[in-house]
């Protein structure tokens, strides 16, 4: 399963490798996460951030001069890809070199696509990941990964917390459905606190959640803000264990 969506890991991170000898569509709720060209690695969630470095790595190997890189045209817009001035939403290159980056996910990729051709790299030699947001995971991976961590988080809780099996399920099945049914309309993009992938991620995400949760229950309902907190809370710390064995494992 994990090989038919091309489903990596690199910690506790899953992490998709996108196939760049095709076009393809599908890529909304979707940020980069690693690029290797040539054996050289590039690394940043920020699409901006991202494509400066790609595309001034692949202008080092190229050797393409402003001259050449002002005719690279794109069939999806009518706007050039390079400008020798700034823009709005264009972004330094350097200097008398800016590209434009206001596209759509999708065509950021394609024109990562056409740009790693038009700099003669070999298909071969160039490996890319992404990260997809919960909501635009396959259907398949997210049901697995929601049953894997309840039953991981039911075992810390039993064998960690000491926690009796009906109060564990209580915490699962009850207290999280609420939980996750509220995180769905206020976080859309996220779904479901099972499928939480990363710590820090988590952490930032709960605080969020909470400061939500506060404003439409709080003053009514405070004893479901302490369970909810008291629930959210058991869950940080069974992510926070999980991603402490993950850098131990690594370091072995």
């Amino acid at each position: 399963m994990f090989e038919q969506y091309g489903l990596e890991f690199e910690g506790t991170k899953r992490i998709y490798k996108i196939n760049l000898t095709k076009r393809e569509y599908c890529f909304e709720n979707v940020e980069p996460y690693k690029i290797t060209i040539n054996g050289k690695s590039i690394k940043s969630s920020n699409w901006r951030e991202f494509l400066f470095k790609v595309i001034s790595y692949l202008i080092d190997y190229s050797g393409k001069t402003n001259e050449e890189l002002f005719t690279i045209k794109s069939f999806w817009t009518r706007q050039d890809n390079f400008s020798p001035e700034m823009r709005t939403n264009y972004i330094k290159i350097k200097e008398g070199l800016y590209f434009n980056a206001n596209s759509s996910t999708v065509h950021k990729i394609w024109f990562l696509q056409e740009f790693l051709q038009s700099c003669n790299v070999n298909e071969d030699n160039v490996a890319f990941w992404v990260r997809k947001y919960p909501i635009s995971e396959p259907k398949e991976i997210k049901e697995y990964y929601i049953e894997t961590t309840k039953k991981e988080f039911a075992r810390y809780l039993k064998d960690s917390l000491r926690k009796a099996e009906n109060n564990i399920n209580i915490i699962i099945d009850k207290q999280f459905s609420h939980i996750n049914s509220f995180l769905s309309k206020k976080f859309k993009l996220i779904e479901n606190f099972f499928l939480m992938d990363d710590y820090d991620w988590f952490t930032i995400i709960k605080s969020k959640f909470l400061n939500e949760y506060k404003k439409e229950y709080g003053y009514m309902h405070p004893k479901n803000v302490a369970i909810v907190e008291c629930a959210l809370e058991y869950l940080k710390e069974f992510y926070r264990e999980k991603k402490a064995e993950t850098i131990v494992d690594a370091l072995f």
